[in-house]
């Protein structure tokens, strides 16, 4: 027992502390900590040109100091504080409990690397202002298109008068859809609502919109047989007869404010996501499309 014991604990030390694999450059150290839209990412380099972002969650980790003069120091990663050229760090003298406050001139530094580090992920390296600039340009048109035109939509109220299930059909939203002639939208999305028609597609994403291959399919507002709610957990449909509501055309009010697509960034990998809303049997929720899958928006 004590064999298989000791035989565990060596183990986790190994994963835990074992050969430094990156590397910081003195401008990768700068960034890291002048940057305070990172709290737990750490810019690091395999090699010179590979410049990445790594995800940690360990306090204990650990950065080794190279300096211009030869010396070298150890310090908790955490622990740094870049106040102009002068950094503060918390330094591992000999002990792991033996650690007391150090400064040193940033000029003086050569490079780093990592001693001991718990990573959780790493992803290429990506500019956070340039991608919160690309968000704001991209979410801004969403809105003003939206803005510039009279809109309508659907309002199903159901015949016992229940108003707590009144379902809306918004454009841009997604929507899971059985007609009268046979068709089946699963993820459709409400491209226009007219006086008297309903436009569908089953494209989700701006990409897949521009194409001219993938028409548009046209109804009147009275050819919904059956709306389909996705269920709590992601499996199965409620699905709800059309036949049980009253379908009323309403012009969206300019100060009509909801969001039925938008972007989001990932601080994670630094992607930039579309969303739509999709109705589900708990209201309107967010999901995404990538590689033939559907994704909840976490946002």
């Amino acid at each position: 027992m004590r064999l298989k014991s000791f035989f565990i604990v060596s183990l986790l030390l190994f994963t835990f502390s074992g050969k430094a694999q990156y590397f910081m450059t003195k401008n990768d150290f700068i960034e890291t900590y002048q940057d305070t839209a990172r709290p737990s990412q750490l810019i690091l380099r395999k090699v010179p040109e590979e410049k990445l972002l790594a995800g940690y969650y360990y306090v204990g980790t650990q950065l080794k100091l190279f300096f211009n003069d030869d010396s070298q120091k150890t310090i908790f990663s955490k622990s740094v504080k870049i106040s102009g050229d002068s950094v503060e760090a918390t330094e591992i003298t000999k002990f792991w409990h033996n650690k007391r406050p150090t400064t040193f001139d940033l000029n003086n530094l050569d490079s780093v690397s990592i001693r001991k580090m718990w990573i959780s992920w790493t992803t290429p390296y990506f500019d956070i202002d340039s991608l919160e600039n690309l968000h704001t340009v991209k979410t801004d048109s969403l809105e003003q298109e939206y803005a510039s035109k009279n809109r309508f939509y659907l309002e199903l109220v159901p015949l016992n008068r229940d108003d707590s299930d009144t379902i809306r059909i918004l454009e841009n939203a997604c929507y899971s859809l059985d007609m009268a002639d046979g068709e089946e939208f699963r993820y459709g999305v409400i491209e226009k609502i007219t006086l008297d028609s309903l436009f569908i597609s089953k494209r989700f994403s701006p990409e897949e919109l521009a194409k001219d291959d993938n028409d548009d399919y046209r109804y009147a507002h009275a050819d919904i047989k059956r709306i389909n709610l996705l269920k709590s957990g992601g499996v199965g449909n409620k699905s709800v007869p059309a036949s049980d509501y009253t379908i009323t055309l309403l012009e969206s009010p300019k100060d009509f404010r909801y969001s039925p697509c938008w972007y989001s960034i990932s601080r994670v990998n630094g992607t930039l996501n579309f969303y739509r809303l999709l109705l589900t049997e708990n209201g309107f929720k967010g999901i995404s499309f990538k590689e033939g899958k559907y994704f909840w928006f976490e946002g």
